[in-house]
């Protein structure tokens, strides 16, 4: 609550909170009623390991609670965060999202009292609540933005959200020419206007009062980061030649890359074999002349698979 206060007092125009080792919706309520001006939003809220209809509901009464100053924020995480911690289904991730907030924004539309089913190949949300359709017409909708780093989930965030929240693990040049134009895109197919789109972009950003100890956190996060196979299409571009700006000093990173499979044939004496083997290594990219690249790959272990193993 001290911080959210500090940030409204400093003039700041809003506070976001993550979903990391506490849930963001609690955090988001305690922030909410501790201010009285500052936008508060989640950066993210999970989605999938959620019902859209209890997460409708939490943003709907937070939205209230707030005076309409409240922005749920959405994001798929990745898979093995997914299914692994939270034991909850991964599947096409870009249409689950899609449905979700539409599932989310039939619960709404109820609580306004109208009656608009919403039927989808992955949720559905059918009935009013307990005590039928809702009274509250002048009700503001509560703003959804969705975290999205691919083009799938770009698509989703700028067809059927209110925004988008890029990951700070980016570039400048990545979100030129690649995110912002499939946002117009997007945008212009779904007969949207861009004033009522927003993009909310993050950056790293380490506050330490040792030097050494900046070093260690930044080191860290990107590291982290960076070792999210969903954030590829983010990392490459950073690997192969662009500039990040905002990531300065002596820095090298060293991501752990597991199971990477690589198929081939050899041919000899007149056959062929066909094999596959996986590979784990370890890939270092570090900054040469401000420009990001894989400086160093070391290979760990190689190991032949037999693709009948499974079957």
């Amino acid at each position: 609550p001290g911080l959210g206060r500090a940030a409204e007092e400093a003039g700041f125009d809003s506070v976001w909170v993550a979903e990391t080792d506490r849930e963001s919706i609690v955090q988001a309520t305690v922030l909410a009623q501790a201010t009285s001006r500052i936008q508060v939003g989640t950066n993210i809220t999970l989605a999938f390991p959620r019902s859209p209809t209890v997460t409708a509901m939490q943003a709907w009464d937070l939205n209230e609670l707030s005076g309409d100053r409240f922005v749920l924020g959405l994001g798929s995480q990745v898979r093995r965060i997914v299914t692994d911690r939270f034991s909850a289904s991964f599947d096409r991730p870009a249409a689950r999202m899609a449905e979700y907030v539409g599932a989310m924004r039939t619960v709404w539309e109820m609580e306004r009292g109208t009656r608009r089913p919403f039927r989808g190949e992955i949720y559905r949300v059918i009935r009013p609540g307990l005590n039928g359709l809702g009274t509250a017409r002048d009700r503001a909708l509560p703003r959804v933005y969705v975290a999205a780093v691919g083009p799938l989930m770009v698509r989703t965030a700028a067809t059927h959200a209110d925004g988008m929240l890029g990951h700070p693990f980016t570039s400048t040049a990545y979100l030129r020419d690649d995110v912002l134009p499939r946002v117009e895109h997007a945008l212009t197919e779904a007969g949207r206007d861009r004033s009522s789109f927003t993009l909310a972009q993050g950056i790293i950003l380490s506050i330490a009062e040792r030097r050494n100890k900046l070093e260690g956190l930044r080191l860290r996060r990107v590291a982290l980061w960076g070792a999210c196979g969903g954030l590829v299409l983010s990392i490459l571009p950073l690997a192969f030649g662009v500039p990040l700006a905002y990531l300065m000093g002596p820095l090298v990173i060293n991501l752990g890359i597991g199971a990477g499979m690589a198929a081939g044939s050899v041919g000899h004496w007149g056959h062929i074999h066909r094999r596959t083997n996986q590979y784990d290594a370890v890939i270092a990219i570090e900054p040469v002349e401000d420009v990001w690249k894989i400086t160093a790959i070391d290979l760990r272990e190689e190991q032949r698979v037999d693709p009948n193993a499974s079957k």
